[in-house]
């Protein structure tokens, strides 16, 4: 998963592609999938592989789902190839891989967060839907998170990034897992020069998807 900065920056920049006119109900969509941290719903179900499925084309909020996916599949096929060590060791999910990037999406949601005036779509998360049987509650509170730890975009930083990933319920010890390796990353002037050019690359491959 890419961040909610991130989400929202690439779906906005990708609206006129795919004729969004409702921008609070596609706004919604790109944030929704991640919920499932929240409301206990499988991956497999908020993330679906068949990205031709002409369901995502039904309304706004299933288009802003659909860039979701095409946000998160850009974003990890070209870290793959341009920080190719941060897919080396065990993988799965809480796996020292899954830390690496974990700690590059959150230095990725710092930059983009920077580049538009995000807090203007902040209101979009109070639209909620669940077309997996959610609990309303939840899907909100899961929205609530984002609000609160991105409402300061000047100063949006590692720590606000780590308290979202903490009240996502995925334990302390991770935290400060991807709290540790985030300032490592920051650190690293090769990294952060290389994690700054991976936007306009999703955006540009998205374009042709």
């Amino acid at each position: 998963m890419a961040l909610a900065a991130t989400h929202i920056r690439f779906a906005l920049d990708l609206k006129e592609k795919y004729g969004v006119s409702d921008t609070q109900k596609y706004i919604a969509g790109t944030l929704y999938p991640d919920s499932r941290y929240v409301t206990g719903i499988d991956r497999t179900v908020t993330h679906p592989t068949d990205l031709d499925d002409a369901f995502f084309k039904l309304d706004d909020f299933k288009k802003g789902w659909f860039v979701h996916l095409v946000c998160d599949n850009m974003q990890y096929q070209i870290t793959t190839e341009w920080i190719p060590d941060a897919f080396k060791g065990i993988k799965g999910q809480n796996s020292e891989t899954w830390i690496k990037r974990s700690a590059l999406k959150v230095l990725q949601d710092i930059d983009d967060i920077r580049k538009f005036n995000f807090t203007d779509y902040l209101p979009a998360l109070e639209y909620v839907e669940t077309p997996n049987g959610e609990l309303e509650k939840e899907v909100r509170q899961y929205n609530k998170i984002f609000s609160e730890t991105h409402r300061e975009p000047s100063r949006y930083g590692i720590n606000d990034a780590c308290e979202m990933w903490r009240r996502f319920g995925i334990g302390d010890e991770l935290v400060e897992a991807i709290r540790k390796k985030s300032g490592e990353y920051a650190n690293n002037s090769d990294t952060m020069n290389i994690l700054r050019k991976i936007y306009p690359e999703m955006l540009a491959r998205a374009k042709q998807f």
